[in-house]
C-alpha cells in the first residue's frame, strides 16, 4: 500500500514538520511493503498545522474514493502545541511531542478509514505495524 505522508502548515511549523517527517518516513516505509487488503492501493495521511484563524479556510477532509482505491485524509494538529520550543528543533521534550503529535494524527486518519472501510482494509493491523516500527505505545499516543 502506497502512504503519502505531507502536510498543510503554516509558517514556522512547515519547518518543524520536515523535521519530525523524517523519523516517521523511516517507519512508514518500512511497513509500506506490508499486506493491509486489496480495498486502498494508496492512502494519503496529510495534517494541517495552521493557527484556528485559518480553520475556515483549511478544513478537514475525509475522502474515501472507492473506485480508485484512495483515501485522502486531512485532520488538524493543534498549531500552538506543534510550535512549543520552535527555536530549537531538537530541544526536548518539543520534538518527541511534535512527532507523536504527528504519529497520533496518522493514527486517527487510519481509524477513519477504518471506520468507513466495506472491504478487506486492515486498519488496525496497520497501525500496530506502524506504532511498532517506530517504537512508539498506544497510550503514549493517549496521553497527548
Amino acid at each position: 500500500m502506497e502512504i503519502i505522508f505531507t502536510a498543510e502548515t503554516y509558517q514556522t511549523a512547515g519547518n518543524l514538520f520536515i523535521q519530525a517527517k523524517q523519523e516517521i518516513d523511516i517507519g512508514i516505509k518500512a511497513v509500506a511493503k506490508n499486506d493491509y487488503g486489496e480495498e486502498f492501493k494508496s492512502m494519503a495521511v496529510i495534517p494541517i498545522i495552521m493557527p484556528e484563524d485559518l480553520h475556515e479556510r483549511f478544513r478537514e477532509r475525509r475522502l474515501i474514493k472507492r473506485k480508485t482505491s484512495e483515501a485522502d485524509i486531512r485532520l488538524f494538529v493543534d498549531y500552538e502545541r506543534f510550535i512549543r520550543g520552535k527555536w530549537d528543533v531538537e530541544r526536548e521534550p518539543y520534538r518527541t511531542e511534535r512527532k507523536l503529535l504527528l504519529i497520533k494524527n496518522m493514527v486517527d486518519s487510519i481509524m477513519v478509514v477504518e471506520s468507513r472501510k466495506k472491504g478487506d482494509f486492515q486498519g488496525e493491523k496497520l497501525i500496530h505495524d506502524i506504532l511498532q516500527a517506530l517504537d512508539v505505545r498506544r497510550e503514549d499516543l493517549e496521553k497527548l
